[in-house]
């Protein structure tokens, strides 16, 4: 993440980073890295959910702007303006649809009307979306989904749903119920390690994560396509001032084009601004 040798600038003191679960992996790399090159340098990781992150960045501008200048908060897209804090795009982060490792969906994938009958609460069994297949044919379907407080969930609403998900929350275990229901089972978790263990647990799960952190779990879980489109960070560029089309994960002076701080990976993307393309990782602080 950092080049070789020392910063330009090493700074002495705590941050605080906070926000983005998604982004966190990033984030402890620099962190870790920053503290191994600066002597003096003390950084605090406390990935709580963008919404979470952002507006507890505001509260504390509000009680103490001394103590918010040691603050940090990444989102999953542009946060700050309504907090009237500054923020500025630092990354791409991608995401992908994630099930349970018994659930092979085939080089197609789902459609995006699919995904979205299935978050409507459409089907209940994965029979119902992929007939045919007999051993999943019986097999409910259990959405994991995030909280309120989280930007991957804004991004996939936005992105894939183009509304609210209509399946109400009707679980806090992410299991099916054992009695006759007529709604599909479905549960918040705070984290996106939360969503991918549990549907790694989880037989009939689905969700969504950051691309790298769901790559991390192997064959544990299987990434979906979207009609047949995978993410492929090759298709990707970061252009000063521009929409993203191809790009390398290579630092750069700061003078260029910003880089990709994380291996970027996505709701399957195209070279032209997409319903299904990147989404920016934003970094928002008092000044």
């Amino acid at each position: 993440m950092l080049r070789s040798g020392d910063p330009i600038d090493c700074e002495q003191g705590e941050l605080t980073l906070t926000g983005s679960t998604a982004f966190e992996p990033v984030v402890r790399t620099i962190a870790e890295q920053y503290e191994s090159k600066c002597q003096g340098a003390d950084i605090v990781i406390e990935a709580r959910g963008s919404e979470d992150g952002v507006s507890q960045l505001a509260e504390l501008e509000e009680r103490s702007p001394d103590d918010a200048r040691t603050v940090i908060a990444f989102s999953d897209g542009p946060m700050g303006e309504r907090w009237d804090l500054t923020e500025a795009e630092v990354a791409l982060s991608f995401f992908t649809l994630v099930v349970h490792q018994d659930i092979d969906l085939g080089p197609r994938g789902l459609s995006p009307r699919q995904v979205r009958d299935i978050y409507a609460g459409e089907y209940r069994r994965w029979g119902d979306v992929v007939p045919g297949r007999k051993e999943i044919a019986d097999l409910p379907i259990v959405l994991v989904s995030r909280g309120d407080e989280s930007g991957t969930r804004q991004i996939f609403r936005d992105r894939v749903l183009k509304g609210w998900e209509r399946a109400p929350s009707t679980s806090l275990d992410c299991r099916p119920s054992t009695r006759t229901v007529d709604s599909v089972t479905r549960c918040e978790l705070g984290s996106t390690r939360a969503v991918l263990n549990k549907v790694e647990e989880q037989p009939g799960a689905i969700g969504y994560s950051e691309v790298g952190l769901a790559k991390e779990r192997g064959a544990r879980v299987n990434t979906v396509p979207l009609e047949g489109d995978w993410p492929n960070e090759a298709q990707i560029d970061l252009r000063p001032a521009a929409t993203p089309t191809r790009t390398s994960s290579t630092p750069t002076p700061s003078a260029a084009p910003r880089p990709a701080l994380s291996p970027p990976v996505s709701w399957p993307i195209s070279t032209r601004p997409s319903p299904r393309g990147p989404s920016g990782t934003w970094a928002t602080c008092h000044v």
